[in-house]
């Protein structure tokens, strides 16, 4: 069985609601967070507290505009 992946971005300010991370294409997420604030996924246009991914593309979409310095951490395999 293939373990969790962790991988951390840190926003500049310019993403607005979507981030593209090629490292993704391919995986599911388990765990998304935005700061410290858990995620929930969904698979329609994400609202506050969500947030949507593709996995064919690696581009995860939020439901409020990332801020400059967020962290975002997402727990894949």
């Amino acid at each position: 069985m293939a373990s969790s992946q962790n991988d951390t971005y840190k926003a500049n300010g310019t993403e607005g609601t979507t981030l593209t991370r090629t490292i993704l294409i391919g995986y599911t997420i388990l765990l998304c967070f935005q700061g410290s604030f858990p995620l929930k996924q969904v698979t329609t246009t994400p609202n506050v507290g969500e947030f949507k991914f593709d996995s064919t593309t690696g581009i995860l979409t939020f439901g409020a505009s990332l801020e400059l310095n967020q962290i975002i951490q997402t727990i894949y395999k």
